[in-house]
């Protein structure tokens, strides 16, 4: 007996290949058939997903919308194609649009039934797993590359110089849209390109500033004016790296979560992207991660970094109490600090860094997250790790500040706020046992606080573009001396997560880059 028509559909999949016709049949009588006319929407982003779908005629496209409001196609789907999984895996809302092109027939399956399927059949997890990766890839490439053009304007010298084709080169390296150098061409030959071309980044040399209003950025090499990036012939090659990283819309960023001995992972983090030469335009910390993420900010080197907090956390904790006396916290956290940050950086403001950086705390009276992004560095630091009876709070401009965790466990919104492209997030957490055998203050204290935190971080990690979690099995909240293990759990997430990063930052071109 043939196989009915929607059998066969599912059959020539490679999801359901493997399978028998007597499965098929049976899966068959859970298959929803509905038809959409042209323009109809199967879903938008953000509605639930309880289905996915399978296109038996027409074409679906699926779409987005970025941060100016343009809709950015993603793909384009034909007869047999298979969409909808993401959010039923993840149990997320929908992160797309699905629109009907044309008039289409499409069978559907609902969440409940796809998991039985899934769990009962390898095959089908196997072959789900593979597609999965597929469409991650090409989202991730379309995304950055699909984009309308940009004008950047190079005001130069006359003659050329080592720093300009440093800049213009490392641009074409990492630039998702095809670099095109315009000389010597006047405003309206400047909008006939944007016209003719698409998904393209012009650099329009100029010398006397006559195009400027059409340009999205302005790089200079001759002065510091008003709204321009400059750059000079002794400028590093870090900061002219950067400036290519701003006009290419190709930024990176990376918050710290909070964390007491967990919060030591972030040393293994930022120890890998160093010697993988990930580059970082902002680094941004709660609580501990603003105390392990300054000195990099400050342009140390892990090894400085790490020497001054092993030093401290392989021996006895008690020389750090510095016991305040009174009821609203048990110690002042600057003995803490003294033998750490300042030891390392001496008394420096934020705004000094070599690399952006920024501390979070939380405002007790308003209940608001507190942002110090300029101003003493330890004090914006003792604010942020001002963990609520561990430590006092900290009195500024009339504001009662504690740990930002309680608002902020991971800062992706910093980043956001000063409009970094790719945010990375540093999530470490540790849940300490809590049993009647093991029952004290602090540990009770520290348990609820980090629940609080999972809960609250949540919004955070759909935010941010790569998420880093080292693993923190068994670790209580003061076991310091573990520094080299908790390190190498940083470590270890950090290389889990490169292929990723390099991706974002590189494009089709990452494979090349040196692993």
């Amino acid at each position: 007996m043939p196989l009915d028509n929607s059998v066969q559909i599912l059959k020539k999949h490679s999801l359901f290949e493997n399978l028998s016709e007597d499965v098929l049949k049976h899966m068959e009588k859970l298959l929803i058939h509905t038809n959409y006319k042209t323009g109809d929407y199967i879903f938008h982003e953000g509605d639930r997903g309880d289905e996915i779908y399978f296109l038996t005629s027409g074409i679906v496209d699926i779409n987005t919308e970025n941060k100016q409001g343009e809709i950015i196609e993603l793909t384009s789907l034909n007869e047999g194609d298979v969409f909808g999984e993401m959010a039923i895996l993840t149990e997320m809302p929908r992160t797309a649009n699905a629109l009907s092109k044309s008039d289409s027939s499409l069978l559907s399956l609902k969440k409940k039934d796809f998991d039985l399927v899934v769990a009962k059949y390898s095959s089908v997890s196997l072959a789900l797993c593979r597609m999965l990766s597929e469409k991650l890839s090409a989202a991730d490439n379309l995304l950055t590359e699909k984009k309308l053009n940009k004008n950047v304007l190079l005001i130069t010298p006359l003659n050329d110089k080592p720093h300009i084709h440093h800049f213009v080169d490392y641009l074409k390296k990492i630039s998702s849209r095809d670099v095109v150098i315009l000389e010597d061409i006047i405003a309206t030959e400047v909008i006939e390109q944007n016209k003719l071309y698409q998904n393209k980044l012009f650099l329009i040399l100029d010398k006397d500033n006559s195009l400027e209003a059409l340009a999205d950025n302005v790089i200079n090499f001759l002065d510091q004016q008003p709204g321009h990036i400059f750059i000079k012939d002794s400028s590093s090659i870090d900061h002219i790296e950067r400036a290519a990283r701003i006009v290419s819309d190709k930024t990176i960023g990376v918050a710290l979560s909070s964390g007491t001995a967990p919060g030591l992972a972030h040393l293994g983090v930022m120890k890998v992207f160093i010697e993988n030469n990930i580059p970082l335009d902002y680094i941004t910390g709660t609580s501990g991660g603003s105390i392990y993420g300054a000195g990099f900010a400050f342009g140390y080197s892990y090894e400085e970094i790490y020497k001054v907090f092993s030093t401290i956390y392989k021996k006895p904790l008690y020389h750090l109490y510095d016991f305040s006396f009174k009821f609203i916290g048990l110690f002042k956290g600057m003995r803490l600090l003294s033998k750490t940050v300042e030891k390392l950086l001496g008394n420096k403001n934020i705004e000094d860094s070599i690399i952006p950086f920024a501390a979070v705390a939380t405002d007790l009276i308003t209940g608001k997250e507190i942002v110090h992004n300029s101003g003493n560095l330890i004090n914006a630091i003792r604010s942020s790790m001002s963990i609520p009876i561990m430590f006092t709070p900290v009195v500024f401009k009339n504001k009662l500040l504690v740990d930002g965790v309680v608002t902020t466990p991971i800062p992706i919104g910093v980043l956001e706020q000063e409009n970094i492209d790719i945010k990375i997030g540093v999530y470490v957490q540790a849940l300490d046992d809590v049993s009647d055998k093991k029952f004290n203050f602090m540990s009770v204290f520290h348990r609820a606080r980090n629940i609080s935190a999972d809960f609250i971080a949540d919004a955070s990690i759909e935010r941010a573009d790569v998420i880093l979690k080292p693993k923190m099995e068994g670790l209580q909240m003061f076991e310091y001396n573990r520094i080299d293990e908790i390190i190498k759990s940083g470590e270890d997430a950090a290389y889990k997560a490169l292929p990723r990063i390099r991706r974002l930052l590189y494009g089709k071109g990452y494979a090349s880059m040196e692993v």
